[in-house]
């Protein structure tokens, strides 16, 4: 037995341009809807997209340094005699010449020797006219 030949498939109708004259309702206008969704991802394709999950990297933290004590930015060596001379042990030195005052853990109390004006403490020092040194 011989099958009966297929017939031929339909010639391909061209797609409803938007600028053709449509009616609301009619089949080529529903067409070109349908079209136009499908390609624009249509309302399935959003609905599909809102169910895929979306993985949200967080953002990593950067590291931070656990909290130290200030270091001193040199070693405080013992005073001496030599070091508060012409003053005693303690004794705040005023510079006669630029009126300011040493205290003795200050970075130029041990330098500090000619034309020195000593103090018990540093309201004296004040009193006096000096300001306290910056280093």
């Amino acid at each position: 037995m011989i099958d009966p030949p297929h017939p031929p498939p339909a010639p391909a109708t061209p797609a409803a341009s938007p600028t053709a004259s449509a009616h609301p309702g009619s089949p080529s206008s529903t067409a070109t809807q349908s079209t136009a969704a499908d390609q624009s991802g249509g309302p399935d394709a959003a609905a599909v997209a809102e169910e895929e999950p979306t993985s949200t990297a967080e953002p990593t933290p950067s590291p931070t340094r656990a909290p130290t004590a200030p270091s001193p930015t040199r070693t405080p060596k013992p005073l001496t005699a030599e070091d508060a001379a012409p003053c005693s042990i303690g004794q705040i030195k005023g510079n006669v010449s630029s009126k300011i005052y040493h205290v003795p853990t200050g970075g130029s109390y041990a330098r500090t020797k000619n034309k020195v004006e000593c103090f018990d403490n540093e309201s004296d020092a004040q009193a006096a006219g000096y300001r306290r040194a910056r280093n």
